[in-house]
């Protein structure tokens, strides 16, 4: 390599050396100048460039010294792209150590789908030892029947929500898309949600206006409207309703699901669709596990609908799916 390269290498390389060294020169001459009240003085500026170029040509041999030894390796007789090479042994060892890697992160693999298989058998057990007791719970008509039958719906529904969280892996698999009455849809959640109102003591209006329909694969979009109806149940006041209608433009159809419960603080709203985060409300109230709205997000990402929330601290909060219109309608 030639020298002009080399003196170019060195200088880019040390650029923020050189940077430093003249704004220290700067400053100092300021400084000099100010405590002696005399003019600008030119021999502190010349005995930091003394330095500054002795370390630059400090930098210039070891940097010459380094690409010398590498130019060397490479032009030596020894380098013959033989197995004996130095280079090969190390290309080798590079492989070996990738091939481990590979092996390794395949075991992990594998010892996350035999958990994930194990995990999900448990949860279809349990949800047969769920259907046995709602069967056994039935003809009781006491009150505590009737707090058994609740928790056990509520027990089901967090052990969907946990196969829903394996399914996500597989989505493309499970996603069929048809035409859907919004109307329709919100029915059929709100009938299926009638305990969680009736023990909330709240009431769902429906005003989804019955000519709206929308493309979306239904399972899914059921998951994500009782996970924002549920919650709005979750933090509502007794005797208060739940609103729940529609809205449209030329090119979007907007499904609100407004409560008039405790809120979300203002500092808190960019951050509850992350997992696990429950919130000053989930925290003094026990009852969020800080996944429902997770999931909402995740799902809607899937489906490309866009899922938004408006809420005031003491007034309650509305949230909106909204769907691009489709000619599939």
């Amino acid at each position: 390599m030639c020298y002009a390269d080399m003196i170019l290498r060195t200088l880019k390389k040390e650029k923020a050396a050189i940077i430093l060294f003249v704004c220290g020169s700067i400053l100092m001459n300021i400084y000099y100048t100010i405590l002696s009240n005399v003019g600008f003085k030119l021999y502190p500026l010349i005995i930091n460039m003394f330095f500054l170029i002795l370390y630059l040509f400090y930098k210039f041999f070891a940097y010459r010294k380094l690409y010398k030894c590498l130019e060397e390796g490479v032009t030596s007789p020894q380098y013959n792209g033989g197995k004996n090479s130095l280079f090969e042994d190390v290309i080798e060892k590079e492989k070996e150590i990738h091939k481990k890697y590979l092996s390794e992160i395949s075991k992990l693999n594998d010892s996350i789908k035999e958990r994930d298989l194990m995990l999900i058998e448990w949860i279809h057990n349990m949800k047969t030892s769920v259907s046995v007791i709602s069967l056994a719970t039935e003809s009781m008509k006491s009150k505590e029947g009737s707090d058994i039958r609740y928790e056990n719906e509520l027990l089901k529904k967090n052990l969907e929500n946990v196969l829903n969280v394996f399914r996500m892996d597989e989505f493309s698999s499970d996603y069929v898309p048809e035409s859907i009455n919004l109307n329709s849809i919100v029915k059929e959640v709100v009938n299926s949600e009638k305990s969680s109102f009736i023990y909330g003591k709240v009431y769902p209006k429906n005003r989804v206006n019955s000519s709206l329909n929308i493309y979306s694969d239904k399972k899914w979009l059921k998951f994500v409207i009782k996970q924002l109806i549920i919650n709005a149940v979750k933090y509502s006041e007794a005797n208060s309703s739940i609103m729940i209608f529609g809205e449209e433009s030329d090119s979007n159809i907007t499904l609100h699901i407004k409560d008039k419960g405790i809120g979300i603080k203002k500092s808190e709203i960019h951050r509850i669709f992350e997992p696990f985060f429950t919130g000053t409300n989930g925290r003094s109230s026990d009852k969020s596990s800080g996944m429902g709205l997770y999931m909402v997000k995740k799902i809607c990402d899937k489906l490309h609908i866009s899922v938004d929330v408006s809420s005031e601290s003491g007034k309650g909060s509305d949230f909106s799916l909204t769907f691009r219109r489709s000619e599939n309608c």
